[in-house]
């Protein structure tokens, strides 16, 4: 899967492993096929990089990549919904046992 940061649906957020370190605070885009993250360039100090030009400084890493879709609130807020209304209806007919 081929993704970058401009694609996203508003909401939607990925975990983004590169060699089993997270690299999801800077990926701007990754392509689980062909095994490459697009990063930006961090210093020692965790600071973004910028240029003389003023752009921040980028670099496209290659390994193994693992990507994660991360749910978005709305799907969290369904499925706590849902929880809550299964243990209400189980506990429910606890109660009429």
């Amino acid at each position: 899967m081929r993704h970058c940061v401009d694609d996203l649906a508003p909401g939607e957020t990925f975990t983004v492993m590169l060699n089993g370190e997270n690299v999801s605070n800077r990926c701007f885009g990754f392509d689980t096929v062909e095994q490459w993250v697009d990063c930006f360039v961090r210093d020692d100090k965790g600071q973004l990089v910028v240029l003389e030009t003023y752009e921040i400084a980028r670099e496209r890493l290659f390994g193994d990549i693992v990507v994660y879709r991360d749910p978005t609130d709305d799907e969290k807020s369904r499925e706590a919904h849902s929880k809550w209304v299964k243990d209400f209806f189980a506990g429910k007919r606890e109660v009429n046992e």
